[in-house]
């Protein structure tokens, strides 16, 4: 699969969703973002070293579209519109086969063109340093990025409206 076919399947997706999905979607994004700031908060240490040392290494020699999934693309064009037109430009660059550069990288050298608090789960969670004090934050980027993969699996069966409806009684409470 390229990154045109993710990008473009995304927009489908996100465009075929009934209000009720799209809430669904918001809601299992919105999961998503919040787990990903806390874990920018905790490794905000790791990042420094990532900006003043690596420059963003991680970035270079590598190929997005085995890094960046159908559910990254549906996670940043569904919190971030606005985006769009720049993955649009980028895309225009897309190699089949190994790239020098993430073709996400502004000017080809970064910044990246994704906000810092919608970021593909790869781009979140890889840090060239240890990472034993920042887990339990990782884990939950990850476990919501699943969450989020399982809803566009399963969207149309219905299955995530129920679990994720807020009048749904949990059996504790009665």
């Amino acid at each position: 699969m390229s990154l045109k076919y993710k990008f473009y399947k995304a927009q489908k997706i996100i465009v075929d969703l009934d209000p009720t999905g799209r809430r669904c979607l918001d809601r299992i994004c919105r999961d998503v973002q919040a787990a990903e700031v806390d874990l920018q908060n905790a490794a905000r240490p790791l990042l420094e070293i990532c900006n003043n040392r690596c420059e963003g290494l991680c970035c270079r020699n590598i190929d997005p579209d085995s890094l960046i999934s159908l559910g990254d693309m549906v996670y940043v064009l569904a919190l971030d519109a606005d985006v769009s037109a720049d993955v649009q430009k980028a895309l225009k660059k897309e190699k089949p086969f190994f790239t020098r550069n993430c073709i996400f990288l502004k000017k080809g050298v970064g910044p990246c063109i994704f906000r810092w608090d919608v970021r593909p789960e790869i781009c979140i969670t890889s840090f060239c340093f240890s990472e034993t004090n920042i887990r339990k934050e990782t884990a939950r980027v990850k476990r919501r990025f699943f969450r989020l993969r399982w809803y566009i699996a399963f969207r149309k069966s219905g299955v995530f409206r129920y679990f994720l409806s807020p009048h749904r009684k949990s059996r504790n409470r009665e």
